[in-house]
C-alpha cells in the first residue's frame, strides 16, 4: 500500500470517476510526479507517465509502479505521436509553469490526446487567497514553504482562460468544480501539523486504495468530501476541464470555447 496524502486524494477522487466512466485504454499522465494518477485506478489501463522529474520535491522516493512506463520529458515539448494515447491527464501542473509557458503547454497536452483530454489546476482569486493563506500558517510557526506552494505563489495562479486556452474550435468542453475552499483550507491546514497530518496520511492512503475497486469511484468522492466538509462546489480551489477533441485536426483558435460549466452532483 502507497502512502497518499488527503490532499493528494482529495485532488484525484474527482479524476478517477471521470475515468471511471470512460473505455481503459491507453492514459498518458503529465506532471505525475511519483505517484501520479496509477494509485487510483483499477486494472485496465495502459498508463504512461511524463514529467521533469519523479522526486515529488525531494520526498522519500517512490518506486516505479508496475506496468507504468516513466518518461522524462516537458509538457512543453512532449515525445510524443499526435493523437498517440486515448486519454491524456495533466492535473495541478500549469500552476507550475511560468505564465509565458501555459498556452504551449495546453497545446501539447491537446496535440497527443485521440479521445480525451483532461487538464485540472487551482484557479482564480479565491485559489489564490486560499494559498495566501496557508502560507501565512506555515510562517506563524516559523517552517518553509512547501516547494509546490512556494511555486504557486511565485508564478500566480492560472485563470480559466489558461485551461482552455488549448482548445481547439469544434472540441466539446466541459468545466467542473474540484474540492470546495473550504475543504482545501481545512486539509492542507491538517497536513501541516504533525499528528493530524499523520492521520490525514493514512486516511488518504486507505481512501486511495478504495477508489480502485469497481463501482467506489463516485461513492469514495462522496465520502472524501464528507470527511472534509467541503463538497466539489463554488467556490471551489481547483478547476477541471474535461474536452473532447474533434475528429478532425483544426488550427487552434486562440481563446477557449466553453460548451458546458457543470455543478458537481457529489
Amino acid at each position: 500500500m502507497n502512502p497518499r496524502m488527503l490532499n493528494h486524494t482529495l485532488r484525484y477522487a474527482r479524476v478517477a470517476v471521470l475515468l471511471s466512466e470512460t473505455p481503459k485504454g491507453t492514459l498518458l499522465e503529465v506532471g505525475s510526479g511519483g505517484r501520479g494518477v496509477n494509485g487510483y485506478l483499477p486494472a485496465g489501463w495502459h498508463i504512461t507517465a511524463c514529467d521533469v522529474s519523479f522526486n515529488d520535491y525531494g520526498s522519500k522516493p517512490v518506486s516505479n509502479a508496475r506496468g507504468v512506463e516513466r518518461v522524462t520529458a516537458s509538457v512543453l515539448n512532449l515525445p510524443f505521436a499526435d493523437r498517440q494515447f486515448d486519454c491524456v491527464l495533466a492535473l495541478d501542473l500549469l500552476e507550475h509553469l511560468a505564465p509565458a509557458d501555459r498556452l504551449r503547454a495546453t497545446r501539447e497536452l491537446r496535440r497527443v490526446a485521440r479521445h480525451r483530454l483532461i487538464v485540472g489546476c487551482p484557479i482564480g482569486p479565491a485559489a489564490e487567497r486560499a494559498d495566501k493563506s496557508l502560507a501565512a500558517v506555515y510562517r506563524t510557526k516559523g517552517l518553509p514553504l512547501p516547494e509546490w506552494l512556494a511555486e504557486h505563489l511565485g508564478h500566480g495562479l492560472p485563470q480559466l482562460s489558461d485551461l482552455l486556452a488549448g482548445a481547439l474550435a469544434d472540441d466539446t468542453v466541459q468545466i467542473i468544480p474540484n474540492t470546495a475552499i473550504a475543504g482545501h483550507e481545512r486539509v492542507t491546514r491538517w497536513e501541516s501539523r504533525r499528528i493530524v497530518g499523520l492521520l490525514a496520511l493514512v486516511s488518504g492512503t486507505v481512501l486511495a486504495e478504495m477508489i480502485r475497486r469497481p463501482g467506489f469511484p463516485r461513492r469514495v468522492a462522496t465520502w472524501i468530501s464528507w470527511l472534509c466538509g467541503g463538497r466539489d462546489h463554488e467556490p471551489a480551489y481547483r478547476q477541471i476541464a474535461v474536452i473532447v477533441p474533434t475528429v478532425a485536426d483544426l488550427a487552434p483558435t486562440g481563446g477557449p470555447i466553453l460548451v458546458a460549466r457543470q455543478q458537481s452532483e457529489d
